[in-house]
């Protein structure tokens, strides 16, 4: 049971979030960009659920799902003041002895972190990812916050649809691992050792010496986002033969690495010097030999377009999965989407498993 300071803090914290509600009159109704947002002025937290909503138009009309989709990267950053004074905690000594130099404007703000271009010492080019701060204490209240609200949606229809105290418990556990960079580095790491033989595949390579639980320096990745088709038709690249690989290495993670990037969205996926390479490898899944199995069943149903087989599927998952370890696939992740690219492709040579 929480303290009588911590009791405090969560009381104001509450008045605050219906403070933020008011400003926004949401007894006037909704719209997708009054919940973007109000999404934003409540804080980290809620912009974490934001961005996972954004990908789940199974729950939310297309229009919220594009008005969220901006919290992915369009998040107001930390002033650079702000990094440095964390950098030199982090490091227990000046930045200046990491670093030569910090880009000024970041090269992306999220709700966790930002990533800044850097340079070490040693005239390295990387990029550094910096920790909001405390987040760990901020994001538990709120979720403690949320728990108590939840009691409230058992007198609703949503309460029949949604589990949100499950939905809760599994966004925290995610987000907990997330606020520890070093389980960030140890999935670079076994990342670039299962894809060790795949010469189209990579993840940035870190330098764990300057790597702590909220600070992590990874080599500097240029080239596209996956889905800038202007510049990587301009830079000579075949859309279809990256569409092709995309869906062979994300199926192979899956379904013979099982373990596999559980945020795949556009801006954690770029294309340097020929090869797809993932970024923020912070969240991701794992399955049985089991699980994998029957995914791989799925997506075989799929491509053959046996609806019977298919709609039989998650009853086989439900009952047939022998595992005794929960799998590590988010439910919220979208999981699926790579199939119906891989179908239509007109690449005969896919060498998609799903063929």
């Amino acid at each position: 049971m929480a303290g009588p300071a911590a009791q405090l803090d969560e009381a104001k914290r509450f008045a605050e979030i219906v403070a933020i509600l008011q400003k926004h009159h949401l007894v006037q109704g909704l719209t997708p960009e009054k919940v973007r947002d109000i999404f934003v002025d409540l804080g980290p937290t809620f912009v974490k659920f934001g961005q996972i909503l954004s990908m789940r138009s199974d729950i939310l009309p297309k229009e919220y799902c594009l008005a969220l989709e901006t919290l992915r990267t369009d998040v107001t950053p930390m002033p650079l003041a702000e990094v440095e004074r964390i950098l030199t905690q982090a490091y227990a000594r000046p930045w200046q002895e990491v670093f030569s130099d910090i880009g000024i404007r970041p090269l992306g703000s999220a709700s966790i972190a930002q990533v800044h271009a850097a340079t070490l010492t040693d005239g390295q080019r990387v990029v550094v990812k910096v920790q909001r701060p405390d987040l760990y204490e901020i994001m538990s209240r709120d979720v403690r916050l949320l728990k108590r609200a939840a009691v409230l949606l058992k007198y609703t229809p949503l309460a029949s649809a949604l589990d949100f105290h499950a939905v809760l418990d599994e966004i925290w556990r995610t987000v907990q691992e997330e606020l520890d960079f070093t389980i960030e580095a140890d999935n670079i790491a076994e990342f670039k050792r299962l894809n060790d033989g795949v010469a189209y595949a990579d993840c940035p390579a870190t330098y764990p010496k300057w790597c702590t639980k909220n600070v992590l320096v990874m080599e500097y990745i240029g080239g596209h986002q996956i889905d800038d088709a202007a510049g990587l038709r301009a830079d000579g690249y075949d859309l279809n033969e990256i569409a092709v690989k995309l869906v062979h290495n994300y199926i192979r993670q899956i379904t013979v690495y099982r373990f596999f990037h559980a945020d795949p969205h556009p801006g954690n996926i770029r294309v340097q010097d020929g090869k797809i390479v993932w970024l923020d490898l912070g969240m991701m899944g794992r399955i049985s030999p089991r699980e994998a199995e029957l995914y791989m069943g799925i997506i075989r149903t799929i491509y053959e377009q046996d609806v019977p087989a298919l709609t039989d599927s998650p009853s086989a998952s439900a009952s047939s999965c022998t595992s005794t370890k929960p799998c590590r696939w988010p439910t919220w992740t979208w999981a699926c989407w790579w199939t119906s690219s891989c179908r239509s492709s007109t690449n005969t040579a896919c060498p998609c498993p799903a063929r």
